[in-house]
Parts: C-alpha cells; structure tokens; sequence
C-alpha cells in the first residue's frame, strides 16, 4: 500500500524535465535514524565501568531525550549528571556517543527511507548529507554502512562529496553546516533546493547561508513534540511559505500538508 502511494505522490507531482547541479541538504542523526537507543546503551556501558555508576543501569528508551543530561533527570539520576554528562564532548557520556562503537544500535526513522527517495524523485535533485558527526575513519565507515544498509541514496562517485562531516569535533555545528552550504554553492556550483533538519539552530544557519548567496531553498523539520511551541509552523527567520515543520515521517507521507509543500518545490525546480 505504501508503495502505491509514494508512486502516486510521484506522478501526481510530476518530473522536471532539466535540473543541473541541484542538491537535497540531509542531516543524519534523529532525522533519518533515532539514537535513542545509542544512548541507553552507552549508559547502561557505563554503568558496568564503575561501581559507583551501577545505577545506570536503570536509564530506559522512554528516558531518552536530545539531551544527554535531561535523559539521567528523567531516569531519576541528576546527581550523576556532573560526572557523566556535563562536559559533553569530554565527559564519558561524549565520549562514547561521539565514537564509532555504538552507532550500530541507531534505528531507522521509520519512513525516512520511502521520503528520502520520494524527494529524490520529485526534484530529480542529488543528496549531500551533511552531519555533525566527527570526521574520523572509523565514524565515517560507520555511517557509510548505516546509509548504505537502510537504502539511502549515494548519488556522487565518492564520499567526499556526498558526506560531509566535521573536521574537528569541537566546531559549532551551525557554524559548520553554513559553512559547507556556502562551499557548496560557491565552490561546487550547486543549487541548494532543499534542506532537512531536526534542529531548528543548524535549519536557520543553512537557510540563512543559501539566502546570503542568493538563493531560495525550502525546509523540512522533523520536529520533537515535546518542543513544539504554540504555533510550530513559525521558525526565526524562514517565512512560512518555504518552511514545514512536523513530528514524524511516517505522517507526513500521507500527509496534506506535505503533498501542498511538495508542489511548491516541484514548481521551483526549473
């Protein structure tokens, strides 16, 4: 059934006959996979390094949010929080979370996959994923499995120019995202027609960085209900009309809102 309405979506939207150098801006961590369950494991890890951090044990999926921290509150542990979270990148937490060994435990979004190739289709435009992951060789094999593992599209000849990572783990990820948007299209000549996030700071810094240079791309945000604000089809800076905001892709298949924001950019792409 899925299948006959992702066709349907596709023919309703038709194909643009002639796109050069047009690109899809994908992040990759809790947009296309949940690392929820990274994370219980890294803690329950942890918990089995000392003694004193047994109770980690006790942190549960349900307990896991984006931040680290608030996770150990939820699970009833903010007196560890000091010691385990707080100097992110550094404390033992991070140190985990930003390596290799646990990334295989990332779950696939469900219907991240079917929408990715979706978007492909609709725009005929190519995919740079663009993630603030840390750009070693090992996290950057591990995350070259898990796309290739859940179907994800690899539309240039090397990784180089289809995965983009950070350099350094200690650089802001707005920073670096805008960065690469700008080296994208001054450098690399492409037209950014798409960009899709889960954080509404790095969405505004890649919107804002197109738009300096001259161009008009539209933005899809996959949203956490739990930081929905009154009206969450406002975000700073980007006006509505190039802007959707929602809670899950399996929804927005289906979804009105979707199919009317897919015409726009359908029409865009000439």
């Amino acid at each position: 059934m899925k299948k006959i309405l992702l066709f349907s979506f596709v023919l309703f939207f038709g194909i643009p006959l002639a796109i050069a150098d047009l690109v899809i801006i994908v992040d990759i961590d809790d947009l296309l996979v949940g690392t929820e369950e990274r994370q219980r494991k890294i803690f329950h890890a942890l918990a089995n390094e000392e003694t004193r951090w047994a109770a980690l044990k006790q942190v549960k999926t349900e307990h896991i949010v984006f931040f680290a921290g608030q996770s150990l509150e939820n699970a009833g542990l903010a007196h560890l929080k000091p010691e385990i979270t707080d100097a992110y990148r550094n404390s033992p937490w991070g140190k985990k979370f930003f390596s290799s060994e646990f990334i295989q435990y990332d779950t696939l979004k469900s219907g991240a996959s079917d929408l990715i190739r979706v978007l492909v289709q609709v725009t005929l435009g190519k995919v740079i994923y663009v993630t603030g992951r840390w750009d070693t060789p090992e996290i950057r094999d591990a995350t070259l499995a898990q796309l290739k593992k859940h179907g994800f599209p690899l539309h240039y000849e090397t990784d180089a120019q289809y995965l983009r990572m950070k350099p350094n783990l200690t650089d802001d990820d707005p920073t670096f995202k805008a960065n690469e948007i700008q080296k994208i299209i001054q450098q690399e000549g492409h037209r950014v027609q798409l960009i899709l996030d889960d954080s509404k700071t790095n969405a505004v810094a890649m919107y804002k960085a197109a738009t300096e240079l001259g161009q008009q791309p539209y933005v899809i945000r996959l949203t956490r209900d739990a930081e929905l604000p009154t009206d969450f089809s406002k975000l700073e800076d980007i006006p509505l009309k190039y802007l959707l905001q929602l809670t899950n892709f399996e929804a927005i298949i289906q979804n009105q809102q979707l199919t009317d924001f897919m015409l726009a950019v359908s029409l865009s792409c000439d």
